[in-house]
């Protein structure tokens, strides 16, 4: 049976495949994170107007169709703060585990822009690594802990390129 389902799948329109694979999968949304350090090894970090629960995070957002990852967290850190990063070395990619989402966080690092908050940011600092706000994601600052594990020189000013 599974041969001729296989025969049959390999016949059939690409497009009609597609369309099959997305009616029959759970659709995911797709997350980028960013650990945005500045030349003081502090971590960025933003209070979020429209989110429920704690409002401090990283900057974060959704992938648009066809954008890659890295440039995904670029826009969205400066949509978000004006900032412009150098998006580094993927840390993680981690599947929420109630919801059908997948995150993927980068290490980056501040190179300029001018500082201003859009419409999704009530308030943006730099904190030292170990004085991230109560008020945060657990699983972020779960990532901030464990890059700056994997990556004490981003955080003591001595960025690896």
């Amino acid at each position: 049976m599974s041969r001729v389902l296989a025969r049959v799948w390999r016949l059939l329109p690409y497009r009609l495949q597609w369309v099959l694979c997305w009616l029959f999968n759970a659709p995911f949304l797709v997350g980028v994170v960013g650990v945005v350090v500045n030349d003081r090894g502090q971590v960025l970090v933003l209070n979020h107007s429209y989110r429920r629960g704690p409002s401090w995070g990283l900057p974060s957002g959704w992938l648009k169709p066809g954008e890659w990852t890295q440039a995904a967290l670029f826009r969205e850190v400066k949509e978000e703060t004006g900032l412009l990063v150098d998006v580094g070395p993927l840390l993680i990619v981690a599947n929420a585990l109630t919801l059908n989402r997948l995150d993927i966080a980068y290490l980056c690092k501040v190179r300029g822009g001018t500082s201003h908050l859009s419409h999704e940011v009530l308030e943006m600092r730099f904190c030292e690594p170990d004085a991230l706000p109560e008020a945060m994601y657990p699983a972020q600052r779960a990532i901030v802990q464990l890059t700056q594990a994997h990556y004490p020189d981003w955080f003591e000013g001595r960025i690896e390129e």
